[in-house]
């Protein structure tokens, strides 16, 4: 039985248009098998890719134009996994210094107890207590 990985991933692979027939063949042959079994997404998708490189492919896994193609699929999707975590990583400390900030503002503009006292002249305070005596 032939399948569309069989027949997308068989020849070279250097050229962009078969690298991309490929690896859209591969993702949908990731597709259906997730359907299957939707507990092993990532089992599927390396399976897929890992077949297509390694058994369909002519050249075998040892070519570095299907090296390049099939595994910079995979490359690809890490790296942009990775900078979705590292930008939600940084939004949230940006909200979390921005509510910092105005929580140091509004405690500022608020008057702190005991601060009148302990900025006037001590002399003028001994004034007050003797008056008040």
């Amino acid at each position: 039985m032939i399948n569309p990985l069989d027949t997308s991933c068989n020849g070279d692979l250097k050229a962009e248009t078969s690298c991309s027939v490929c690896t859209d063949v591969g993702f949908n042959v990731t597709s259906q098998l997730v359907n299957i079994d939707p507990k092993n997404s990532s089992k599927c998708f390396y399976f897929s890719i890992l077949y297509a490189i390694g058994i369909v492919n002519q050249f075998g896994p040892t070519d570095p134009a299907a090296a390049a193609c099939i595994l910079g699929a995979i490359v690809g999707v890490v790296l942009a996994f990775v900078l979705i975590v590292m930008y939600k990583k940084w939004d949230k400390m940006r909200r979390e210094n921005l509510y910092h900030r105005s929580v140091e503002n509004s405690v500022r503009d608020s008057v702190l107890p005991n601060t009148l006292l302990s900025n006037t002249n001590p002399t003028m305070l001994e004034t007050c207590n003797t008056t008040a005596s």
